[in-house]
Order: structure tokens, then sequence, then C-alpha cells
């Protein structure tokens, strides 16, 4: 019942046709190196690393590495996952936006044409106001931790409403003439 072959041991009547309920173990050597650890040690053991603000933290390195350089490293692989994650959101409400009026061209494609300068200013609307109110929810989580970041995200936001009134101006304006 118990093959070995190499640095492979095998739990089953045949390696040759396996069933369910065999067993394979592959065994291999790590020989030692030098690694960097942020932890407490706890007996033998390690528990996660207590910073000064209450967050926990624990990282390993390869080889000799600075606590310094570690936590700069955990800092900025942090800040692009949390820039990555709010790039998905903004698309996310875009594309969510864009789907509920995507009702929209598909009413007006008696009209090819039509359909296709509708579904144009779907995009763009869609475009806009999902960016705008992206930047006015990111802006208000950020107003009292980061306000010199969330004015300019609200002076941002508000800059395309203003372009959506104006343009919805204009075509009130050709619409009237």
């Amino acid at each position: 019942m118990v093959h070995a072959e190499g640095n492979v041991v095998y739990f089953g009547k045949s390696t040759s046709s396996p069933s369910i309920g065999d067993i394979r173990v592959t065994l291999t050597k790590i020989l030692p190196a030098d690694i960097s650890i942020i932890a407490k040690v706890v007996g033998n053991t390690f528990e996660q690393f207590i910073a000064s603000n209450q967050k926990t933290f624990s990282g390993v390195a390869m080889g000799t590495v600075s606590a310094e350089t570690m936590f700069a490293s955990a800092h900025s692989s942090n800040s692009m996952i949390t820039w990555i994650l709010r790039l998905v959101g903004v698309v996310l409400v875009v594309f969510g936006l864009k789907t509920m009026f995507g009702i929209l061209p598909a009413l007006f494609k008696v009209l090819p044409f039509l359909g296709d300068i509708v579904g144009m200013g779907v995009v763009l609307i869609c475009g806009v106001v999902g960016v705008a109110w992206s930047l006015i929810i990111i802006a208000i989580a950020w107003l009292f931790y980061r306000p010199l970041i969330a004015i300019p995200m609200l002076v941002l936001a508000a800059a395309g409403i203003w372009y959506l009134k104006q343009k919805g101006k204009q075509a009130k304006a050709i619409e009237a003439k």
C-alpha cells in the first residue's frame, strides 16, 4: 500500500492507476537561508507585531532586510492596492450607470445613426457622472483625515457637474433655435 519513488511517497494500491482516497506526498528539502521577520516573539513561535497605532503587522523577507525597508515595502504595496481598488470602484460605478441607462441607445436604434449618437451621449454622461459621483464619495470619506486631498477632489467633482449643466444648457439652446 505504500510506494516510494525518489522524493514522492504514494499511499494506495498502484501509482499507475490512482483511485479516490489515495494520497501522494512530495517531500522537498529546503536549505537554510537568512530571512528577516517582523513579528513579536512569544516562546518558541511568533505573533503579529502591534504598531504604535494599535494596527497589527507581520512580514517575512528573504535575506537580511532592515525593519524600515520592510515597513516601507508593506506601505507601498498597501498604497498600490488601495489605488487599484479605488480605480476599480470608479470603473464599476461608471459601468453600473452605463448599464442602467443602456436601454436608451436600444430605444433609439430604430434609426441606426440616432442610436449611435444617443449611445455616445450615454457613455459621456455616465462617465462624467460616475467619476464625479466617485470623487464626491471618496472626498467625503477623506474630508476629515486628508482635507488637502479631499477639497480639490470636491472641486473636481463640482467641475464635472458644472460641465454637464453647461452641455445641457447648450443642448437646450440648440433645440430652441
